[in-house]
C-alpha cells in the first residue's frame, strides 16, 4: 500500500471509532476520569468494560487492518485528544505480536514518549515491548540499554517493567541491569517500577528476590522493598 493510502484507511477507521465512542460519552464520569489522571487527558467518560464492547468489533480476526494501517492507526489515535483512544490503540497493537520487525522498537519507544503516563506506560511496556523481546531476544543486548539509564523516567520504567508477564522466562540479569542504576533514584514512578518487577518475578522465583533485596538492601528505597516484599511475609 502506498503512504496516503495508508493514512486515508488509518484516518477512515479512526472516524468510525471516534463516532461509536461519541454514542456513549458521559461528561459526568470524563470529569472524574481526568481528574484521576491529574487532568492530563481529556476523556468521553467511557468506563472500561463498556469500552471494550464499543471498540470489539474493530478488533476481530477478519476485520484487523493491515500491519503499516494499524501502526498509523496507532499514530493518529495517541494524537487524540480523548485517552480512550490511546487505550484502543494499545489494544490494537496487541492483536500484530507476531508481525513486529526490529525498526518497531522505535515506533513503540515514539509511543511511550507520547502524552506519558503511568496508564499508557504500564501496558505498551509489558504487553508491546516485552512480547516484541520475546521474539526478539537478539536485539535485547543493543537496544534495551539505550532505554536503561535515559533521562526520560518513562523509558526507564519501561526497561524495568518489560519482563513482568514473563514469569519463569524472566531474565534475571536483564532484570538486574534494568534495577540496578535506578535504585538511587528519587522519582516516585521509577521507585514503584522496581518493587512491581520485584514482586510480580517473586510468583515464579520468591528465593530469588529475597536474595536480591537482601544484597542491595542499603540502596533500594522503602517503596521499593515494600513492594518487592509484599506477598512474601518477610518485611525488614
Amino acid at each position: 500500500m502506498k503512504k496516503q493510502e495508508i493514512h486515508s484507511e488509518a484516518h477512515a477507521i479512526l472516524r468510525e471509532l471516534q463516532a461509536v465512542f461519541e454514542t456513549a460519552q458521559n461528561a459526568e464520569r470524563a470529569g472524574k476520569m481526568s481528574a484521576y489522571m491529574k487532568d492530563n487527558f481529556g476523556f468521553y467518560g467511557i468506563m472500561s468494560t463498556e469500552r471494550r464492547l464499543l471498540q470489539r468489533p474493530f478488533l476481530q480476526k477478519e476485520f484487523l487492518p493491515d500491519f503499516a494501517v494499524a501502526k498509523e492507526l496507532a499514530r493518529l489515535c495517541f494524537a487524540h485528544e480523548k485517552r480512550e483512544v490511546q487505550y484502543f490503540a494499545m489494544e490494537l497493537l496487541g492483536k500484530y505480536k507476531n508481525a513486529w520487525v526490529a525498526e518497531d522498537f522505535a515506533f513503540f519507544e515514539g509511543l511511550i514518549q507520547t502524552k506519558s503516563w503511568w496508564d499508557s506506560i504500564d501496558f505498551i511496556s509489558p504487553n508491546l515491548v516485552g512480547n516484541f523481546f520475546l521474539n526478539h531476544t537478539d536485539l535485547r543486548e543493543e537496544l534495551l540499554p539505550q532505554w536503561i539509564e535515559n533521562e526520560d523516567f518513562w523509558l526507564r520504567r519501561s526497561a524495568i517493567i518489560h519482563q513482568l508477564r514473563y514469569k519463569e522466562k524472566t531474565e534475571t540479569d536483564w532484570l538486574e541491569k534494568s534495577i540496578l542504576p535506578n535504585m538511587a533514584s528519587k522519582e516516585f514512578f521509577i521507585r514503584k517500577a522496581i518493587g512491581w518487577a520485584l514482586r510480580e518475578y517473586a510468583k515464579s522465583r520468591p528465593e530469588w528476590v529475597l536474595d536480591f533485596v537482601e544484597r542491595h538492601e542499603p540502596q533500594l528505597s522503602g517503596l521499593s522493598k515494600r513492594e518487592a516484599l509484599k506477598h512474601l511475609n518477610k518485611l525488614p
